[in-house]
């Protein structure tokens, strides 16, 4: 299978790369593209500590419809060069922009094939939807919406895109999703209610960490097995 990899904010296809590094040397069999985002944007301090050369990039650096469209544009550009792909594997942002464009997908074309046939979020914080605004406000005051950088502005003086939220919309993504979680990541509430957004074929990793993709053997066996079974589903539907 081919799979497209989205990174995280403030990080770049590099970074990815070594991230993920342990789970793709047990997948030899499958094709991974990585795809940078075109936005500058500050890194965490403990990015910048462990790779000090950037470049520190993102797909959109304020959820506004604008800077969503130009990222989906993005990523769809490559789809239509490299692809097709079977896959997708985000991290952080890259989960949240890779659940984003699921379900705008299926909701402009719900009789369409998917956009992939299954995918990996890792970290993943809450998707935006593309078709609504919010006042910042009220995200703010929200317990699931860490605050973070958008674009180097006070984040109430925005109006940013709304989050998807399994509580408020019916709407599901319906191809298998992993989903991999560190209990202590600040978005470890919105990668749980991510959850609540997929249909029931969506298994999911737990480990004891924080942001970041899991290295420990356990969890990157666990991970690399439900890959494998997730393909062999897929496959064997089709």
């Amino acid at each position: 299978m081919k799979f497209l990899c989205l990174h995280g904010m403030g990080t770049n296809s590099q970074i990815l790369q070594i991230q993920l590094i342990g789970i793709i040397n047990q997948l030899p069999q499958h094709e991974f593209i990585f795809v940078d985002g075109l936005e500058p944007c500050p890194p965490d301090p403990e990015v910048k500590s462990l790779w000090p050369g950037g470049p520190y990039l993102c797909y959109y650096t304020t959820p506004i419809p604008e800077h969503l469209e130009e990222a989906y544009s993005l990523v769809l550009e490559v789809m239509a060069e490299d692809g097709p792909f079977d896959g997708v594997i985000g991290f952080s942002q890259g989960a949240a922009l890779a659940a984003s464009m699921i379900l705008q997908h299926q909701k402009d074309q719900p009789t369409a094939a998917p956009l992939f046939s299954l995918g990996i979020f890792l970290g993943a914080s809450l998707p935006f939807d593309r078709d609504s605004t919010l006042a910042r406000q009220s995200v703010v005051a929200s317990k699931h919406q860490p605050s973070g950088y958008v674009g180097g502005k006070e984040e109430h003086d925005l109006l940013i895109l709304q989050r998807y939220d399994p509580r408020t919309t019916s709407l599901r993504i319906d191809v298998p999703i992993l989903h991999v979680a560190g209990k202590r990541d600040p978005f470890y509430q919105q990668s749980e209610l991510l959850v609540g957004l997929c249909s029931a074929d969506a298994a999911s990793v737990i480990h004891d960490g924080g942001h970041f993709v899991p290295k420990d053997t356990h969890s990157t066996a666990r991970i690399v097995r439900l890959i494998d079974a997730m393909v062999g589903r897929v496959q064997h539907r089709c």
